[in-house]
């Protein structure tokens, strides 16, 4: 299958969330539709911090009940830091196919990353993910660009959700919910996204929200905080910016 053949289909998926939640599929269950808005103080990727600005980064996808599901996910950038205001900068397609076995967590899909308005050449990631259902949640994760980097990155992140929630208002409920994730990256790799062709470490990313579910809307709030780091001290003499922290709001719902 060529890349823009991937894209596409990946698209059409995407865009089959209308029709799909309206109809009679929807109705018995079999479907699901999410819908998020984000606002993050920059956009860090990897340890890379690619905006040091504002941007606002919406997202729609669709899911089946079989463990299918695809997605269509943009950044727009909301000054002239890169000289994009009102402008979207990335957008990214993904189909994903995801079950369990025994204590395992396991998808596997890919991703096709398109950068308009950047002069940018689009790529396209193969990644499969294993996840166990132990105390902090462990989950290994390994990418592979199969188009203009040929590289991998593989990340190892754990999570843990506050078992109680409290109600400071009725109707209002809200919990806690911690994050980390560590990044490894090939040669090719970290040649193209660091400017540095060794292996090794590459990032650890921090992060810490609040989601809020607002009862009688069925929309979730989620103030956060992220804290980002890049590893290889190569890397670091490379990047123009070493460790960044910021702060985002997200407001989603499932259908």
């Amino acid at each position: 299958m060529c890349i823009n053949t991937l894209g596409m289909l990946t698209l059409a998926l995407a865009l089959m969330a209308g029709s799909l939640a309206a109809g009679a599929a929807a109705e018995e269950g079999d479907w699901a539709l999410a819908l998020d808005a984000a606002y993050q103080g920059k956009y860090v990727w990897r340890g890379v911090n690619l905006v040091d600005d504002p941007v606002v980064q919406p997202s729609v996808g669709l899911s089946h009940k079989s463990g299918l599901s695809g997605s269509i996910w943009g950044n727009l950038e909301t000054t002239d830091y890169n000289g994009n205001s009102g402008e979207f900068t990335e957008l990214d397609y993904t189909v994903d196919y995801s079950w369990t076995w025994e204590k395992l967590a396991l998808a596997a899909g890919a991703i096709y990353y398109d950068f308009p308005n950047t002069g940018a050449d689009s790529t396209t990631e193969l990644y499969a993910s294993a996840g166990l259902d132990v105390l902090l949640s462990p989950t290994l994760t390994v990418y592979r660009d199969v188009d203009e980097v040929e590289g991998t990155y593989v990340s190892l992140g754990a999570s843990y959700s506050s078992a109680e929630s409290i109600e400071p208002v009725p109707g209002i409920v809200a919990s806690a919910d911690f994050s980390a994730a560590i990044g490894h990256g090939s040669s090719s790799h970290n040649d193209a996204y660091y400017g540095h062709d060794g292996v090794g470490l590459t990032d650890l990313l921090l992060s810490a929200s609040l989601p809020v579910v607002i009862k009688e809307s069925g929309w979730t709030v989620t103030p956060s905080v992220s804290y980002s780091t890049l590893l290889d001290h190569k890397i670091r003499d490379a990047a123009d910016d070493d460790d960044n922290l910021w702060a985002g709001l997200t407001a989603s719902r499932s259908f």
